[in-house]
Order: structure tokens, then sequence, then C-alpha cells
């Protein structure tokens, strides 16, 4: 069981690393987001989703633009403090509920958002804390495919 928590640990540490906090894209310095929300994140990371750090510098942060998507941690919510920025036109997102490491415990709503970043893609389940409504309109707003569209 140790060595399990230790290899998790591990590839949290070494993709926390390579995905360290960029330079905000030119587009970020352009405009006004049109949402912007505390957020609780779980990351998949094969074999399981790891939840980030709710509490520490403010917990994670959801910012929607009309040219992009960032999903921000400060440092103790994860290994390194990051964030994943992606372009909302190769995004696809879908309502979910996802659990701890996968698992029916600890439940939550979630909007399930997939996108590439520069080292492969990215599965998030957010649960904005201003609710999952106003964070799928904002994302549907800046181009975001909702897999749920008929």
């Amino acid at each position: 069981m140790i060595a399990v928590a230790f290899i998790i640990l591990a590839v949290m540490v070494y993709r926390g690393g390579r995905v360290r906090r960029q330079v905000h894209p030119s587009w970020i310095q352009s405009e006004s987001p049109i949402f912007s929300s505390r957020t609780f994140v779980r990351q998949y990371v094969f074999p399981q989703w790891i939840s980030w750090n709710y509490r520490y510098g403010g917990g994670p942060e959801l910012t929607v633009w009309l040219n992009g998507i960032e999903v921000s941690a400060p440092q103790g919510s994860v290994a390194n403090s990051q964030a994943f920025f992606f372009n909302p036109h190769e995004c696809a997102m879908r309502h979910d509920r996802v659990g701890l490491w996968g698992t029916p415990i600890d439940r939550r709503q979630c909007i399930y958002l997939v996108g590439p970043s520069e080292y492969g893609d990215v599965t998030l389940a957010l649960t904005p804390d201003a609710g999952i409504e106003p964070a799928w309109q904002a994302l549907l707003r800046a181009g975001v495919r909702s897999s749920e569209e008929a």
C-alpha cells in the first residue's frame, strides 16, 4: 500500500514538474475574463483521479476568456504551482459525477473537461464554487464542444 502511494506521489510530482505554471498567453492580457471562480478540481492521472488540494493558497481556480481557458493551482494545491491553458475550440466537456479515486466515494457533480496541453491530453473534473451551470454557459460561449449536444 505504501509503495502504491509512493508511486502515485512520484507521478504527480513528475507531471507537476513538467506542467509548471506557464507564461500567460497573449490572449489573457488582451481581454477580460467572462467567468472566474474558485473550483474543486480532480485530475485524471492514470490509473486514477487525484484531487487538487482545495485549501492551500486560495485553492484552484477556473478562469474562462472568449479565446481561452485557464485552470490554475497555487503551490500546495498540487506538488508545484501550475496552470493549464486550453484553446476552447480544441476542448470537449460533459456533465458527470466523479468520486474520490474514481470510486463512488465523495462523488461530486462536475464538468468533465478534456483538452490538449503541450504534454498530451489533460482530463479534469471541475466543480466551480459559482456553480456548474454558469461555468458551463461560459465554456460554451468560449467555444468548448459539449458531448451532450444533439
